[in-house]
Protein backbone atom coordinates (compact mmCIF):
# COMPACT_ATOMS: atom_id res chain seq x y z
CA UNK A 1 0.00 0.00 0.00
CA UNK A 2 2.91 2.15 0.72
CA UNK A 3 4.23 1.79 -2.72
CA UNK A 4 1.12 2.74 -4.35
CA UNK A 5 0.63 5.67 -2.37
CA UNK A 6 4.37 6.70 -2.93
CA UNK A 7 3.68 6.41 -6.74
CA UNK A 8 0.33 8.17 -6.85
CA UNK A 9 2.24 10.90 -5.45
CA UNK A 10 5.13 10.77 -8.04
CA UNK A 11 4.46 14.37 -9.55
CA UNK A 12 6.04 12.64 -13.21
CA UNK A 13 3.51 9.82 -13.42
CA UNK A 14 1.00 11.51 -11.67
CA UNK A 15 0.08 13.21 -14.72
CA UNK A 16 -0.72 9.80 -16.33
CA UNK A 17 -4.01 7.75 -17.16
CA UNK A 18 -2.56 4.74 -18.98
CA UNK A 19 0.98 2.81 -20.31
CA UNK A 20 1.76 1.38 -23.68
CA UNK A 21 5.01 -0.61 -23.61
CA UNK A 22 6.42 -1.73 -26.79
CA UNK A 23 8.02 -5.37 -26.16
CA UNK A 24 11.42 -5.83 -27.68
CA UNK A 25 14.09 -3.59 -26.24
CA UNK A 26 11.49 -2.31 -23.34
CA UNK A 27 10.17 -5.40 -21.66
CA UNK A 28 12.51 -8.24 -23.06
CA UNK A 29 16.08 -7.72 -24.20
CA UNK A 30 15.42 -8.97 -27.08
CA UNK A 31 16.60 -6.74 -30.29
CA UNK A 32 19.61 -8.50 -30.52
CA UNK A 33 17.89 -12.20 -30.65
CA UNK A 34 15.46 -10.67 -33.08
CA UNK A 35 18.46 -9.41 -35.56
CA UNK A 36 20.07 -12.86 -35.70
CA UNK A 37 16.32 -14.30 -36.04
CA UNK A 38 16.82 -13.22 -39.80
CA UNK A 39 19.96 -15.24 -40.26
CA UNK A 40 18.42 -18.43 -39.10
CA UNK A 41 14.91 -17.93 -41.65
CA UNK A 42 17.23 -17.20 -44.69
CA UNK A 43 20.29 -20.04 -43.92
CA UNK A 44 20.82 -20.50 -47.98
CA UNK A 45 20.28 -16.88 -48.80
CA UNK A 46 23.54 -15.13 -49.72
CA UNK A 47 25.25 -13.68 -46.85
CA UNK A 48 25.69 -9.99 -48.48
CA UNK A 49 22.01 -9.93 -48.95
CA UNK A 50 21.44 -11.02 -45.30
CA UNK A 51 23.22 -8.43 -44.07
CA UNK A 52 21.51 -6.21 -46.24
CA UNK A 53 18.60 -7.27 -45.05
CA UNK A 54 20.18 -6.83 -41.13
CA UNK A 55 20.70 -3.31 -41.69
CA UNK A 56 17.21 -2.34 -43.12
CA UNK A 57 15.89 -4.39 -39.98
CA UNK A 58 17.53 -2.38 -37.77
CA UNK A 59 17.04 0.92 -39.31
CA UNK A 60 13.02 -0.03 -39.48
CA UNK A 61 12.49 -1.07 -35.74
CA UNK A 62 9.10 -1.83 -34.73
CA UNK A 63 7.60 -2.89 -38.50
CA UNK A 64 6.39 -6.86 -38.93
CA UNK A 65 9.12 -9.09 -40.23
CA UNK A 66 6.50 -10.15 -42.83
CA UNK A 67 7.15 -6.78 -44.43
CA UNK A 68 10.72 -7.07 -44.02
CA UNK A 69 11.08 -10.64 -45.50
CA UNK A 70 8.96 -9.80 -48.59
CA UNK A 71 11.35 -6.65 -48.83
CA UNK A 72 14.00 -9.05 -49.02
CA UNK A 73 12.66 -11.75 -51.19
CA UNK A 74 11.21 -8.74 -53.72
CA UNK A 75 13.59 -6.10 -53.33
CA UNK A 76 17.09 -7.73 -52.96
CA UNK A 77 16.58 -10.52 -54.43
CA UNK A 78 14.58 -9.23 -57.25
CA UNK A 79 11.65 -12.08 -57.47
CA UNK A 80 8.73 -11.28 -60.12
CA UNK A 81 7.02 -13.86 -59.46
CA UNK A 82 4.15 -13.05 -56.72
CA UNK A 83 3.21 -16.81 -55.64
CA UNK A 84 6.80 -17.73 -55.28
CA UNK A 85 7.36 -14.73 -52.79
CA UNK A 86 4.43 -15.55 -50.82
CA UNK A 87 6.24 -19.36 -50.57
CA UNK A 88 9.57 -18.28 -49.71
CA UNK A 89 8.18 -15.49 -47.09
CA UNK A 90 6.42 -17.89 -45.42
CA UNK A 91 9.15 -20.37 -45.35
CA UNK A 92 10.89 -18.09 -43.85
CA UNK A 93 8.24 -16.87 -41.08
CA UNK A 94 8.50 -20.77 -39.99
CA UNK A 95 11.71 -20.40 -39.21
CA UNK A 96 11.72 -17.23 -37.50
CA UNK A 97 9.21 -17.58 -35.51
CA UNK A 98 10.53 -21.25 -34.33
CA UNK A 99 13.98 -19.19 -33.25
CA UNK A 100 11.98 -16.73 -31.67
CA UNK A 101 9.82 -18.54 -29.53
CA UNK A 102 12.64 -21.03 -28.70
CA UNK A 103 14.53 -17.72 -27.48
CA UNK A 104 12.19 -15.10 -26.42
CA UNK A 105 10.92 -17.33 -23.71
CA UNK A 106 13.65 -17.51 -21.89
CA UNK A 107 15.66 -14.55 -22.48
CA UNK A 108 16.29 -11.42 -20.12
CA UNK A 109 14.05 -8.78 -18.94
CA UNK A 110 15.20 -5.48 -18.85
CA UNK A 111 16.50 -3.96 -16.26
CA UNK A 112 13.56 -3.35 -13.74
CA UNK A 113 10.76 -3.13 -15.95
CA UNK A 114 9.42 -6.44 -13.50
CA UNK A 115 8.93 -3.76 -10.61
CA UNK A 116 8.02 -1.23 -13.04
CA UNK A 117 4.79 -3.09 -14.19
CA UNK A 118 4.09 -4.53 -10.48
CA UNK A 119 4.31 -0.99 -9.59
CA UNK A 120 2.05 0.27 -12.16
CA UNK A 121 -0.50 -2.33 -11.72
CA UNK A 122 -0.62 -1.05 -7.67
CA UNK A 123 -1.17 2.27 -8.92
CA UNK A 124 -4.11 1.08 -11.33
CA UNK A 125 -2.54 2.37 -14.36
CA UNK A 126 -3.94 0.15 -16.93
CA UNK A 127 -1.35 -0.99 -19.22
CA UNK A 128 -1.03 -2.18 -22.69
CA UNK A 129 1.85 -4.07 -25.01
CA UNK A 130 1.74 -2.46 -29.10
CA UNK A 131 4.96 -4.12 -30.50
CA UNK A 132 5.59 -4.99 -33.66
CA UNK A 133 6.03 -8.93 -33.45
CA UNK A 134 3.80 -11.65 -33.93
CA UNK A 135 0.83 -11.04 -32.07
CA UNK A 136 0.30 -14.57 -31.64
CA UNK A 137 3.53 -15.70 -30.59
CA UNK A 138 3.94 -12.24 -28.35
CA UNK A 139 0.61 -13.56 -26.79
CA UNK A 140 2.21 -17.20 -25.95
CA UNK A 141 5.22 -15.90 -24.82
CA UNK A 142 3.63 -13.74 -22.30
CA UNK A 143 1.68 -16.41 -21.19
CA UNK A 144 4.85 -18.15 -20.66
CA UNK A 145 7.04 -15.50 -18.68
CA UNK A 146 3.67 -14.15 -16.60
CA UNK A 147 3.49 -11.20 -17.96
CA UNK A 148 0.30 -11.34 -19.83
CA UNK A 149 -1.40 -10.28 -15.92
CA UNK A 150 -0.01 -6.70 -15.73
CA UNK A 151 -1.71 -5.75 -19.89
CA UNK A 152 -5.15 -5.69 -20.55
CA UNK A 153 -4.16 -5.93 -24.68
CA UNK A 154 -1.07 -7.63 -25.78
CA UNK A 155 -1.13 -6.20 -29.55
CA UNK A 156 0.93 -6.95 -32.28
CA UNK A 157 1.75 -7.84 -36.16
CA UNK A 158 0.39 -8.18 -38.98
CA UNK A 159 -1.02 -5.21 -38.03
CA UNK A 160 1.21 -1.62 -37.50
CA UNK A 161 1.43 -0.01 -34.66
CA UNK A 162 -0.53 3.22 -35.76
CA UNK A 163 -3.11 0.16 -36.64
CA UNK A 164 -3.21 -1.36 -32.97
CA UNK A 165 -3.02 2.31 -31.59
CA UNK A 166 -6.12 3.33 -33.66
CA UNK A 167 -8.31 -0.24 -32.08
CA UNK A 168 -6.93 0.88 -28.22
CA UNK A 169 -8.34 4.49 -29.22
CA UNK A 170 -11.88 2.48 -30.12
CA UNK A 171 -11.64 0.37 -27.36
CA UNK A 172 -11.79 3.66 -25.13
CA UNK A 173 -8.44 2.92 -23.81
CA UNK A 174 -6.54 5.62 -24.83
CA UNK A 175 -8.55 8.13 -22.90
CA UNK A 176 -6.89 11.12 -21.02
CA UNK A 177 -2.96 10.94 -20.80
CA UNK A 178 -0.54 8.57 -21.98
CA UNK A 179 3.16 7.18 -21.71
CA UNK A 180 4.74 5.23 -24.36
CA UNK A 181 7.70 3.88 -23.29
CA UNK A 182 9.28 2.85 -26.42
CA UNK A 183 12.86 2.25 -28.31
CA UNK A 184 12.36 2.97 -32.19
CA UNK A 185 11.21 6.00 -34.61
CA UNK A 186 8.10 3.44 -35.23
CA UNK A 187 7.16 3.78 -31.35
CA UNK A 188 7.78 7.39 -31.41
CA UNK A 189 5.63 8.00 -34.49
CA UNK A 190 3.46 6.38 -32.34
CA UNK A 191 3.32 8.05 -29.72
CA UNK A 192 3.36 11.04 -31.59
CA UNK A 193 0.37 10.53 -34.01
CA UNK A 194 -2.31 9.82 -30.50
CA UNK A 195 -0.31 12.60 -28.37
CA UNK A 196 1.39 10.44 -26.13
CA UNK A 197 4.21 11.39 -24.41
CA UNK A 198 7.52 9.46 -25.73
CA UNK A 199 10.37 7.99 -23.30
CA UNK A 200 12.77 6.55 -25.07
CA UNK A 201 14.48 2.94 -23.66
CA UNK A 202 17.95 3.02 -25.14
CA UNK A 203 20.10 0.90 -23.57
CA UNK A 204 19.45 -2.12 -25.87
CA UNK A 205 17.87 -0.28 -28.81
CA UNK A 206 19.37 -0.62 -32.19
CA UNK A 207 17.65 2.64 -32.99
CA UNK A 208 21.03 4.92 -34.04
CA UNK A 209 19.94 8.47 -34.13
CA UNK A 210 17.45 7.80 -31.39
CA UNK A 211 19.36 9.65 -28.80
CA UNK A 212 19.98 12.90 -30.94
CA UNK A 213 16.10 12.93 -32.55
CA UNK A 214 14.69 12.14 -28.91
CA UNK A 215 17.19 15.35 -27.52
CA UNK A 216 15.57 17.33 -30.97
CA UNK A 217 11.88 17.01 -29.37
CA UNK A 218 12.73 16.70 -25.74
CA UNK A 219 11.43 13.71 -25.67
CA UNK A 220 12.70 11.76 -21.74
CA UNK A 221 15.61 9.28 -22.65
CA UNK A 222 16.61 6.18 -20.12
CA UNK A 223 18.87 3.51 -20.31
CA UNK A 224 17.07 0.52 -18.42
CA UNK A 225 13.71 1.01 -16.13
CA UNK A 226 16.09 0.95 -13.14
CA UNK A 227 18.44 3.83 -14.20
CA UNK A 228 14.78 5.51 -14.71
CA UNK A 229 14.33 6.50 -11.25
CA UNK A 230 16.87 9.04 -11.61
CA UNK A 231 14.84 10.86 -14.64
CA UNK A 232 11.32 10.17 -13.88
CA UNK A 233 11.64 9.70 -9.67
CA UNK A 234 10.84 6.61 -7.25
CA UNK A 235 7.88 4.44 -9.35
Amino acid sequence: MLLAWRLLLNPWFKQFDYAVFDCDGVILDSNEIKTQAFRESLPEQPEDLVDELVSYHQATGGISRYVKLEYFFKNLKGEADDSKCRDLVEEALELFGTYCYESLVSCDEILGVRNTLTNLTAASIPMAVVSGAAEHELCRIFEVRGLSEYFEYVLGSPKTKIENMKWLKEQGFLCGNGVFFGDSRSDLDAAQYFGLEFVFVRGRSEWEDGDAKCQELGCRVVDNFESARSVLGEF
